[in-house]
Parts: structure tokens; sequence; C-alpha cells
């Protein structure tokens, strides 16, 4: 058709996304089919991102005839977007195939939902491990230095940030007070923007952080479990450069090994800056050297992937975690705070890990700090939950 051919002109772009929905609800959907099954024969990202929109445009989950190109969409994106062995080399392309999976509902991935399994990655052992950069990094830094810090209890990460989907079924729990109190700073409303379900949500201070991790307790957990041991909440400092430094099980004598500078290994050597299309499938965080300038849906750099099998521990958004800022050596005592349990959080910092898009790859190595005041609330500040266990499950 002659609409076909114009199919990568930006000015009929608009025309070609009216023209599917028209036809697929005025009786004629098999001019939608055509066109459709056109642009997917074509093998381009670009045309299969259109083809998605186009879809979503439609409304192609109530329209028999189109059931057939949205699950073949939906295949490729998610190829596009999260397999390591097919995925699009530049993060940008990733990141707009994850968004429109979100556009069209169709982003089923178990390790986003809290009833599966695979939401919470590998558990941890107990055990010393070395925690603190090596001297030499933060040089100068006085008494930045290493130590050794004993995790007490397994436990186990979630496997990506909180997203701004899971976020929202909190808030919809909430009491309108509550709402209007944990709601993220960035949201244009009640919700986040279409599409962007998969992000992981930013604009939330410690205290949001600690509200939802409650309610995480008593919803991913059963009353059974709870009274058996388990909790869930913000991981401790130790417990999250525990998990994205170290292999889940560190030998007894030896609390160094298997250190990683990143969570991954290592930033290639060669690797500054993402303006070689060649080298872009190697920057494995959002962070500044990736170009991306924002937030991007969770898993998309899934060749960042630590030991345990989290994700996004480098890069995206900096992390709250449930400890007080302090100078290190760390005690030996040290419990995870809330603003339940500490009657004091209000005059206290926190820590954060992980570095985030506005970040530099340095903030993101597994020993970097950061820490911020408890209602800061940046468009670059998430959370993750830890899951503990019974100390009988080790």
């Amino acid at each position: 058709t002659s609409l076909f051919a114009q199919w990568s002109e930006p000015l009929w772009r608009e025309t070609l996304l009216l023209a599917v929905g028209h036809w697929a609800t005025d009786g004629q959907p098999q001019r939608a089919v055509l066109l459709l099954s056109q642009l997917l024969a074509l093998g381009d990202v670009r045309a299969l991102f259109l083809t998605a929109e186009a879809l979503d445009e439609a409304s192609a989950a109530s329209v028999t005839s189109l059931r057939g190109h949205l699950d073949d969409v939906v295949l490729r994106l998610n190829a596009a977007a999260f397999n390591p062995t097919t995925m699009c080399a530049d993060p940008a392309l990733r990141a707009q195939a994850a968004t429109l999976l979100d556009r069209l509902g169709a982003d089923t991935r178990p390790a986003l939902d809290p009833a599966c399994p695979d939401f919470w990655a590998e558990k941890m052992t107990p055990g010393p491990f070395t925690m603190g950069p090596a001297p030499e990094v933060f040089s100068g830094q006085g008494t930045q230095e290493s130590f050794t810090s004993r995790i007490r209890q397994p436990y186990a990460l979630a496997r990506f940030p909180v997203t701004n989907r899971l976020y929202l079924r909190f808030l919809e729990t909430c009491n309108e007070a509550d709402v209007e109190r944990h709601r993220p700073r960035l949201w244009p409303g009640r919700r986040y923007r279409p599409g962007e379900g998969a992000y992981p949500v930013v604009g939330v201070t410690w205290e949001n952080a600690c509200a939802f991790a409650a309610w995480a307790n008593t919803s991913f957990l059963s009353a059974e479990q709870r009274a058996a041991g388990e909790i869930v909440r913000l991981p401790t400092e130790p417990e999250w450069e525990r998990a994205a430094a170290y292999p889940v099980v560190v030998p007894p004598g030896q609390p160094s090994l298997g250190r990683r500078e990143y969570p991954w290994g290592q930033w290639p050597a060669d690797l500054t800056d993402a303006t070689d299309e060649s080298i872009k499938r190697n920057i494995r965080a959002n962070t500044q050297e990736s170009g991306l300038n924002s937030t991007t849906p969770v898993g998309i750099f899934p060749h960042s992937m630590a030991d345990c099998m989290a994700e996004e521990l480098a890069g995206n958004v900096w992390e709250w975690c449930a400890t007080a800022y302090q100078e290190y050596p760390l005690p030996d005592d040290l419990e995870a705070e809330s603003i339940y349990t500490s009657p004091n959080w209000e005059r206290r910092t926190y820590v954060l890990r992980g570095g985030s898009w506005r970040s530099d790859r340095r903030s993101a190595r597994c020993g970097a700090r950061g820490h911020g005041n408890h209602g800061g609330n940046y468009d670059d500040l998430g959370f993750r939950l830890a899951r503990l266990f019974s100390s009988e499950s080790s």
C-alpha cells in the first residue's frame, strides 16, 4: 500500500497509527493486518516499534484478528529488551522496547511479580566478608577503609529495584492521607505515566521506602512465615554490598575471596563512552557512560547481573538502605532501621548504594557509598527489598 511505502517517514507516523486504529474498529481489520504484516516482514527494529505503537493504538488485545500480531510483537520486544543473546546493542533501543511492552500490558516477567519465586535473587549465606573499598580507590578518605563485617542471617535481595507498577499496588491500599504522603513526587497524578510501569520508582523518600517495605512484609509473607522469623524490609548496607560484590557463598576463613569491583566483575578498560555503536552492547549499567540521561526499565542490562542473579545493582537509581550513614568500620551490632523502629530517624541521613543514571561509573562500584537526608526525593533515588529467612533455613 502507499501508506506502507511511507513507514519510515516521521511525518507519516501519526497517519499510519491512526489508520491502523481506524481500520481495526470500523470493520476493515484485514487492512490493518496487511499493513502490520508488511512492517514486521522488514525485520527492522524501528518497524517493530512502529508496529507495537499501532497495536497499542488499535487496542489489539480486544481485536481478534490482531491477536496473532500482538503475540508476535510481544515475543520480539522481549527478545530485543531482555535476552542477552538477541537484545538490541543500543541500550536506548532496549529501553524503548521495554516501554512499549508495558504500554501493551504485556510485561509479564515473573521477576517483577512478588508472588513468583523469581522475584527474589539467590539466598546469601551468613558469615564474615570484607566490606568497603580498597584503600587506593578512596585515597585520602581516612576512615573509609576495608574491614570485616558479618552477615548473621540468610537473606535474599529482590532481583530488581521496586518498580512504579509495584509501588502503585502499595498506594492502592493506602487511605487518602497516606496516598498523598507516599505518592512519588514525580508522578503526574495518582499513577505513573503510561509505559513506565517497569521503570524503578523514583522521587521517593527514605520514609516512603520504609512504609512500602512494611506493607510488603505483610503482603508478600504469610503469617506463618513471619512467625518463623522471615522479614521483608530494606537491606542494610552490609547486606547490599555482600550481595553486589561477592559470590553467594564466601568460603570460611577467606572473607575477601571472589570480591568484584562491579557486580559483574570489571569495567572494560577501553570503554569510556557509548558514542561508538560497536561498544554500546558492552555498556553494563545505566550510568553517565550509557548516555541515556534518565531512568530506564529494569532488566535491560541482563549482562550486569551479580553472582546472586540480582540486577540493576549498578546504575539506574541510587538505592536507600536501612542503615544510617556513619564512618567505617561499621559496628558489629548494626541493626536495620525504619520509621517504625528508630525513634531518631528524622534526625539522620541514610546510606545510598549503587549509583544512578546521573552518576559516573565510579559511583556504581560495589564499594562506593552515598548518603542522603531521609526526606530526599530526587529523580534518581529508589530502593529495593531484602527478604530475611530464619536461621534454620540456611
